[in-house]
């Protein structure tokens, strides 16, 4: 696992990583758009390996959380019966039942960063009010991601806007996810978690921002 004597460099890299999506994703997307499942992976590789303690038995979770999430991504895609109508872009990768397969991997890193925010940073540890500030926390997320989703091609609303029942689906798939993996992914601390939960949200919101103005 990566010392913690790198927090800082890891800190700017991420910085710079996320800075440099932003802007490109908002004004070359056609030499950017392709580069976003790598990104997904590479993020995800090094913040998994700031873990403390870690454990192969994470690992299994991890594929357990991001399988589940996926499957339940291809249930409501085919159906809309979960978040509504609505299909993926190109920009997340390669698709299975027309869901991305690194969607699964997304949906991980969603909850693991906030349960580790919640119980690390917030310090709190009753189970029940871990997930629910968890899956709130996804969900106020995800209306900052609904705002720019369409416009990079992750996904869009067969409406053009993401119903009540989307964010219903993120709450309540977000509780359910939160509450089969927090045990294992908050058994130890993970000194970049915190920083990357703000990051996605500064991602997005500078996203929003800049793709606007292309």
């Amino acid at each position: 696992m990566i010392a913690e004597k790198w927090r800082p460099y890891i800190y700017v890299y991420f910085f710079l990583v996320y800075l440099a999506g932003a802007i490109g994703l908002s004004f070359f997307s056609e030499l950017f758009y392709p580069l976003t499942p790598f990104n997904l992976i590479s993020s995800a590789i090094l913040v998994i390996l700031c873990q403390k303690g870690f454990e192969a038995k994470m690992l299994l979770y991890i594929f357990a959380i991001g399988s589940l999430a996926w499957f339940i991504e291809g249930v409501g895609v085919s159906t809309g019966l979960i978040f509504g109508e609505y299909t993926y872009g190109d920009t997340l990768g390669w698709k299975v039942w027309d869901v991305p397969v690194l969607i699964g991997l997304n949906w991980v890193m969603l909850v693991y960063n906030a349960q580790q925010f919640m119980v690390f940073y917030v310090q709190e540890t009753k189970p029940i009010i871990v997930n629910t500030l968890v899956a709130t926390s996804l969900v106020m997320l995800d209306i900052l991601m609904e705002l720019v989703a369409p416009v990079v091609d992750f996904w869009s609303f067969t409406d053009g806007y993401a119903p009540l029942q989307n964010f219903i689906g993120w709450w309540v798939v977000g509780f359910i996810l939160s509450s089969i993996s927090l045990k294992s992914f908050t058994k130890y601390p993970n000194y970049i978690s915190s920083y990357f939960f703000f990051l996605q949200w500064l991602f997005f919101a500078a996203l929003t921002i800049l793709s606007r103005l292309d």
